[in-house]
């Protein structure tokens, strides 16, 4: 993210979008992720599942749980960190960690976007 003061995504030739990776990730990203590690992964997925309607469960791996909130979700993820911040034995929450979309997913979904037949290798235009 400290690559540049200014980034530049460009697909077949055009330029798609400018700014700070701040700026790119706030206006192209899809919201923020809140990963949970937990020794009672159903558990925890249903009470997550039960009480923020809006979290969409994007991974699961051996006890890790990875949920995503859209951008205008910001009081449901509040509501989320004030409950994992509280009792780690109700919860069943061994640690959890907080994360905005990657400038390398901005990347992606702009490019996809620009291409939404998908690549099939060199796509030059004779």
């Amino acid at each position: 993210d400290v690559c540049g003061d200014q980034v530049a995504i460009m697909a077949h030739g055009a330029l798609r979008a400018i700014g700070t990776s701040i700026r790119l990730k706030a206006r192209f990203g899809s919201g923020y992720r809140v990963g949970i590690m937990t020794d009672y992964a159903d558990d925890v997925r249903h009470s997550i599942s039960s009480r923020f309607p809006k979290a969409e469960l994007e991974d699961e791996s051996a006890g890790s749980l990875l949920w995503q909130f859209p951008r205008n979700e910001m009081g449901e993820l509040a509501q989320m960190v004030e409950w994992l911040e509280g009792d780690s034995k109700s919860t069943k929450v061994r640690s959890w960690g907080l994360g905005q979309t990657t400038l390398e997913e901005v990347f992606l979904d702009i490019t996809r976007k620009a291409n939404p037949e998908g690549y099939h290798g060199y796509e030059r235009k004779k």
